[in-house]
């Protein structure tokens, strides 16, 4: 069992390692946390080709104006899972997110977030487990995030 799990089942599955019979929950996977080591991390962000063009020239990325997390820049842990995420599609861009203090929070108790919200928490960003599709980390000012490549898919 889970450390920290409630439910009465035999198996628990990680959402952001993928292990079937997961001795932790999501919230505490050992994966999430090497991925988000020293204040920073890879992301991944599929986008449409002209806005990945926009991205590429100016390196910078504007936060959305509306996501399960409020306004903010999203991005899936691992490059696949933008698949499943995207709204618009034609570009994926890498980037180097910088977050010295995320906060874990479960999709359902997600779309109370905001910046200004976390900001007041002592938190930079936020990383959201409990969607089918894998995680996502959300930061909300663009100074967080380092274009590393825009690539055409």
């Amino acid at each position: 069992m889970a450390t920290g799990c409630t439910e009465d089942h035999s198996q628990h599955y990680c959402r952001v390692c993928r292990t079937k019979d997961s001795d932790h929950r999501a919230s505490n996977c050992p994966t999430l946390r090497a991925i988000c080591t020293a204040g920073r991390c890879i992301g991944y962000h599929q986008t449409s080709t002209e806005r990945g063009l926009q991205i590429k020239q100016s390196g910078v990325m504007q936060p959305s104006a509306s996501g399960a997390a409020g306004c903010g820049i999203y991005f899936a842990i691992r490059q696949n899972e933008t698949e499943r995420k995207a709204k618009q599609k034609g570009c994926m861009v890498t980037a180097e997110i910088t977050m010295s203090k995320p906060k874990t929070v479960w999709r359902a108790d997600s779309s109370n977030e905001t910046y200004e919200s976390l900001s007041a928490e002592g938190y930079d960003g936020a990383i959201v487990h409990g969607y089918w599709s894998g995680g996502e980390i959300v930061v909300y000012r663009p100074e967080q995030v380092r274009v590393l490549s825009v690539e055409d898919i």
